[in-house]
C-alpha cells in the first residue's frame, strides 16, 4: 500500500508539472507533452480502481466448524504405491473432509477448483520431476490459494516457504525402519489442514498473508479480484446451505 501511495503522489506531481513544462517546448512537441500529462493524470485513477475491489472483509468471516467447508487436494505419488495403501487409508481417515487425492499433476489448472492445495515437493509432477514449477504457476495464476509444501526434506519446504511460493509446510514422517509412517503422516496432515481452515475463516488475517507474498500493486490487484470471488463463492454456499436447513426444518 505504501508503494501505491508513492505512485499516486508522483503521478499527481507529474500531472501538475506537465502543463508547466509544455511552455518550454515548441509547438511541434506540444501535443506530445499534452498526451504525457494525460497519462500521468489517468494512471493514479487506474491504480485507485484496481485497489478498490476489496470489500469489507469482516462480513466474510466463517463461523462454521464443519470439515467440508473448504475443498482440499493432496498431490503425492505415494498414493499410487500399493505397499503403503496410503490412498485407501487417507480416504478412510479423511472421510469427513471435501478431499481429493492425486498421484501427480502436470498443469496447475487442474488445481483451480480447490481451496487448499497440498503438494509433495519432489514427485507430484511427472513432467518436471519436482513441483517447483507448479508452485510458481500457482502463485502466478492462482495467488489466492492456500498452498502447503510437503516433503520429508525440511530444507526444500523451507526454501519454498521463504520464497513465498508456499503458505505453509508439512513434514512426511518415517518410522524407525526408514519407511513411511502413514498414520503419523495423516495426523500431521490433519493438524495442518485445521490450521489452514482457521486462517481461511478470517479473511483479514489471510489477506495480510497474501499481500505479503505479492511483489507489486498489479499482482495484489489481480489477487484481490480472485480472492473476492473466493469469498463470495463460499458466502453464497453458506447462505444457500442455511436456507436449505431452514426449509428442511
Amino acid at each position: 500500500m505504501k508503494d501505491f501511495g508513492k505512485q499516486v503522489i508522483i503521478a499527481i506531481i507529474a500531472g501538475v508539472l506537465a502543463p508547466i513544462i509544455t511552455n518550454w517546448f515548441t509547438d511541434s512537441t506540444l501535443w506530445v507533452a499534452i498526451v504525457a500529462a494525460l497519462v500521468c493524470l489517468l494512471w493514479p485513477m487506474y491504480l485507485l480502481r484496481l485497489n478498490s475491489k476489496l470489500p469489507n472483509l469482516g462480513k466474510f468471516e466463517n463461523t462454521s466448524t464443519e470439515n467440508k467447508r473448504y475443498s482440499v487436494v493432496i498431490v503425492d505419488d505415494e498414493f499410487a504405491v500399493k505397499k503403503t495403501r496410503a490412498n485407501d487409508r487417507f480416504k478412510t481417515y479423511f472421510d469427513g473432509y471435501d478431499l481429493q487425492l492425486l498421484k501427480s499433476v502436470n498443469d496447475c489448472r487442474l488445481l483451480e477448483a480447490y481451496d487448499v492445495v497440498v503438494l509433495d515437493v519432489f514427485n507430484a509432477n511427472e513432467m518436471r520431476g519436482n513441483t517447483h514449477g507448479i508452485f510458481e504457476d500457482i502463485k502466478k495464476y492462482y495467488p489466492e490459494k492456500y498452498v502447503i509444501a510437503m516433503s520429508q526434506n525440511n530444507s526444500e519446504c523451507k526454501d519454498l516457504f521463504d520464497s513465498k511460493k508456499a503458505t505453509a509446510t508439512l513434514p512426511k514422517p518415517t518410522n524407525s525402519d526408514g519407511e513411511r509412517d502413514v498414520e503419523k503422516w495423516m495426523e500431521e496432515t490433519e493438524k495442518e489442514l485445521k490450521k489452514a481452515f482457521d486462517v481461511l475463516d478470517f479473511p483479514k488475517k489471510y489477506w495480510s498473508i497474501l499481500e505479503d507474498k505479492l511483489p507489486s500493486d498489479r499482482d495484489k490487484a489481480y489477487c484481490k479480484e480472485r480472492y473476492v470471488e473466493f469469498l463470495r463463492r463460499h458466502t453464497n454456499y453458506r447462505q444457500g446451505r442455511k436456507r436449505r436447513l431452514i426449509l428442511n426444518d
